[in-house]
């Protein structure tokens, strides 16, 4: 099964200390990730957005406020949170950053796509079993999808081919019944006229 590890905890842990911004942009994104924990993502959403004043360009806020969105499901708008969180300095930020798209592209059906992003992210970080995973999973599934589309179009050649063949003959059984018909029309005239000048 797919592994949906959403690092956000890990993120709170390991990049709290890179929140470099004002006593209430931090102040806010704790809120906002104490509303995330507890499942409240609109208001989790509306606590990162409000440190963003402070903070346009923090990618630790991008980077959360993706996460909001992602659970969300409002997988479009997570997508550019995630790609201005990729500006972090810090290059686990960056691998997380590329696995969250990897799993938004995901649940996207993006699967190419999403290929690109779990490969950037083990450039990043080789060593995250979870983007392995998924990278062979989503690649197993691409395969997959090929398959039962090459097998549909099959299928759908041979329902063609079947029909042709049942239109073809029955054409043909059609071509028959006319010439039988003709011939049995012709019979009956010439043995009406047969009659005729035997009387």
């Amino acid at each position: 099964m797919f592994k949906w590890k959403f690092i956000l905890l890990i993120n709170f842990i390991i990049l709290l200390p890179l929140l470099v911004f004002a006593q209430s942009g931090r102040k806010q994104v704790l809120e906002g990730n104490k509303l995330f924990l507890e499942e409240k993502y609109d208001e989790a959403n509306n606590k990162y957005r409000d440190a963003l004043v402070n903070n346009p360009e923090n990618p630790v806020i991008h980077f959360n406020i993706g996460n909001a969105q992602y659970k969300k499901k409002k997988f479009e708008e997570a997508i550019k949170d995630f790609e201005k969180s990729i500006s972090a300095d810090d290059i686990n930020m960056q691998a997380q950053a590329y696995y969250n798209m990897g799993n938004t592209l995901y649940r996207m059906n993006k699967l190419p796509e999403s290929i690109l992003m779990y490969t950037q992210s083990l450039k990043l970080n080789p060593e995250d079993e979870d983007a392995k995973y998924n990278l062979e999973f989503v690649r197993a599934k691409l395969k997959d999808q090929a398959q039962k589309q090459k097998n549909q179009q099959q299928d759908q050649q041979q329902q063609e081919q079947q029909q042709q063949q049942q239109n073809k003959e029955q054409d043909q059984k059609e071509q028959e019944d006319q010439q039988k018909k003709q011939e049995h029309n012709h019979r009956l005239v010439l043995s009406r006229l047969c009659s005729r000048s035997q009387a």
